[in-house]
């Protein structure tokens, strides 16, 4: 949703004598240039882990260690078109997928919304399960899309730990260039101290690759982070790229889960949250999706 705001001074119906109209007329022009940069742009950014979503059109399986096989194809068509009821419903702009099987399943993603979504992937490392990320987006084709060299993180006492599942984009939305990320971090379950070392260092990763951008107005960061918004991961996120998280910054709020404990995030900088709320998957996933609205 790219909606703007505008604030209609020119009517003459405001001052009804012909004098005033005129000297309306005149203060109008004179303003014009101050109004169009007063306009309010707005957009709205989601993110969902689609929990294995496989597409049965491209004859394999991808996951050499674990996967839930293919859907049927009616199974497969009716989860896609729920989940575009809903972004059509709820005018998303940019949506960040998760545990998708590959590139085949972002197009086929895009296809269901619509010509003008644009899906972008790059192909990710993690050949145990075969997941992916990608990120689609009816805002335009994006300036850049990269996988960062997949880049590593640090923890001392632990070996580097790269990032398997990671996207970055540049868009430019209203005159402005936005830049976001999306990665898919370690899992929580059976969680142990060496697991939660190497969530952190790929959060060191996520800030490498959030620095990478060069010359961009905003930067969002988004995804399935697998941990808690007061966590040391989620922490060290927020401040290493000094952002913010829509969990507890944005003007209102419509989410029925206990924010406390979400583990899908998106954090911002550069722009103003105007609301977030979460949206129930019904029985196509166990996460949210989880839905932010931007203005700059």
């Amino acid at each position: 949703m790219v909606s703007q705001k505008k604030v209609n001074i020119c009517s003459p119906r405001i001052l009804p004598s012909e004098i005033h109209v005129i000297l309306a007329f005149f203060v109008c022009f004179a303003l014009l240039p101050s109004l169009a940069n007063g306009e309010e742009f707005s957009f709205r950014v989601a993110t969902l882990n689609a929990e294995w979503l496989w597409t049965p059109h491209d004859g394999r399986v991808d996951g050499a260690r674990f996967n839930k096989g293919d859907p049927s194809e009616s199974a497969y068509t009716q989860e896609l078109r729920f989940y575009a009821g809903l972004l059509h419903q709820y005018d998303v702009d940019v949506l960040a997928l998760s545990e998708i099987e590959n590139e085949q399943v972002a197009e086929e993603f895009a296809a269901q919304l619509g010509s003008e979504w644009v899906a972008s992937f790059r192909q990710g490392r993690d050949t145990a399960t075969g997941q992916d990320v990608a990120i689609l987006s009816k805002l335009g084709k994006p300036v850049l899309i990269t996988d960062f060299g997949f880049p590593s993180g640090m923890v001392e006492g632990y070996k580097p730990k790269r990032l398997s599942k990671v996207l970055g984009i540049i868009l430019e939305i209203d005159a402005r260039k936005v830049g976001f990320v999306t990665a898919h971090l370690l899992s929580k379950r059976n969680d142990s101290p060496k697991k939660s070392a190497k969530r952190m260092m790929q959060a060191h990763a996520i800030v490498k690759a959030h620095n990478s951008f060069e010359n961009v107005d905003a930067v969002v960061l988004l995804g399935d982070f697998n941990d808690y918004r007061s966590s040391p991961v989620l922490k060290t996120l927020e401040k290493e790229t000094q952002s913010s998280n829509v969990l507890t910054a944005c003007e209102r709020y419509d989410i029925t889960e206990n924010r406390r404990y979400m583990i899908d995030h998106i954090l911002f900088k550069g722009v103003r949250c105007k609301q977030a709320f979460t949206l129930d998957m019904q029985s196509f996933s166990d996460h949210p999706m989880l839905v932010a609205e931007f203005k700059f």
